[in-house]
């Protein structure tokens, strides 16, 4: 074997070389995606839950809640004040996940089984009421999505499960 045929294989050898690192390179790539997508659905998940958790635990809160939610102009300022901050966490989190949505940071089905519990509490006249005042603060994406939400909401009726009296319950 001749010093030109031992240059031409040693030229194939680093060149599947190269290959394989690429194809590596790749799928670790790919893998550290997947992973933060996993701990950014995770971050908000937690951040929901968070958010929820005052609403669960604190009677009083729970109250205001389900009495905004027939008419958010008809409370009283500090109670409006009130709701208006669980109302601003609430939307500042759909508002982030349809952003990482848009990015490709988290799995769209995450958004889309979110998105399903949002629409149960875009039917209620009071957040209805409270976004009209207070849509201007978020993204001009976003506000589409939720004005779209709102006008199918509009059309469903209020027939959520944080209304305050239920007709099964008289």
């Amino acid at each position: 074997m001749n010093w030109d045929a031992i240059g031409a294989v040693g030229e194939i050898i680093g060149a599947m070389a190269v290959v394989i690192s690429v194809v590596y390179l790749g799928v670790q790539i790919r893998r550290q995606t997947d992973q933060a997508r996993l701990a950014a659905t995770r971050e908000i998940a937690i951040a929901w839950n968070t958010t929820l958790t005052p609403l669960i635990e604190n009677q009083e809160l729970t109250d205001l809640f389900l009495k905004a939610g027939p008419g958010y102009d008809a409370l009283p300022n500090h109670e409006r004040l009130r709701v208006a901050g669980v109302y601003m966490q609430m939307m500042r989190l759909l508002e982030q996940q349809y952003l990482h949505v848009g990015k490709g940071n988290i799995d769209p089905a995450f958004f889309e089984s979110a998105d399903r519990t949002y629409a149960d509490f875009l039917v209620t006249p009071g957040i209805q009421e409270w976004w009209e005042r207070h849509r201007t603060h978020y993204s001009d994406g976003f506000r589409s999505l939720v004005d779209e939400q709102i006008e199918k909401a509009k059309v469903q009726g209020w027939e959520s499960t944080y209304k305050a009296e239920r007709e099964d319950s008289a």
